[in-house]
């Protein structure tokens, strides 16, 4: 299979307009909206830091000790919400701020793996709009403990992108490296085992 190569910064400025233009004109429609919005249900409990004891045991067994959550498998989601709960704490502003560049990061993914599958010009600024303006959008930037979802299709994403660059380059490296962020977002997300049989 042919992959179309981004060989000019034109294009890579073209996918990059065509993500964070729709997401400011969402942004001026309803972000602004968001942006202060606090902490509320499950953000209190998961937002925060974690003891070293919770950290190692979110790997041997079910990811939330307390037992308010579902019981899953998600050892690397426990690791992102330590993350963001030490650095941002109870900033709720500055982590709505990440989590909209994490947001538009993952735009910009989508855009760059859909150009490489040859997709035109006017069909990715198509996609944006029509993804950008849909309510799940809205939602995944409304409660942040959704923040971690979001890392997750950023994860999902990389490693397609990684593999894509293997079966352009013939190079064993983008293969380690679409297998290890394969492997973070399996561990973030239980419902990315699915991840093999979409590459």
């Amino acid at each position: 299979m042919n992959f179309k190569k981004i060989d000019k910064l034109n294009d890579f400025s073209f996918i990059v307009l065509v993500s964070v233009i729709p997401f400011l004109i969402w942004y001026l429609l309803l972000g602004y909206k968001i942006i202060n919005q606090p902490y509320i249900w499950d953000d209190l409990h998961l937002i925060r830091s974690f003891s070293w004891a919770e950290i190692i045991n979110s790997w041997k067994g079910n990811w939330d000790s307390d037992g308010v959550e579902t019981p899953s498998y998600r050892p690397i989601a426990i690791l992102f919400y330590n993350f963001i709960g030490s650095i941002f704490e109870e900033n709720y502003f500055f982590l709505r701020v990440f989590t909209f560049l994490l947001m538009i990061g993952l735009i910009i993914e989508t855009n760059l793996i859909l150009y490489k599958l040859g997709f035109g010009k006017k069909q990715i600024l198509i996609f944006s709009l029509l993804i950008i303006f849909t309510k799940i959008y809205t939602t995944l930037l409304s409660w942040l403990t959704l923040s971690a979802l979001i890392f997750c299709y950023v994860l999902v994403l990389l490693s397609i992108i990684f593999f894509i660059d293997l079966l352009e380059k013939k190079n064993n490296k983008y293969l380690l490296l679409s297998i290890f962020f394969g492997f973070l977002c399996v561990f973030t997300r239980e419902t990315m085992y699915v991840l093999p049989g979409i590459i």
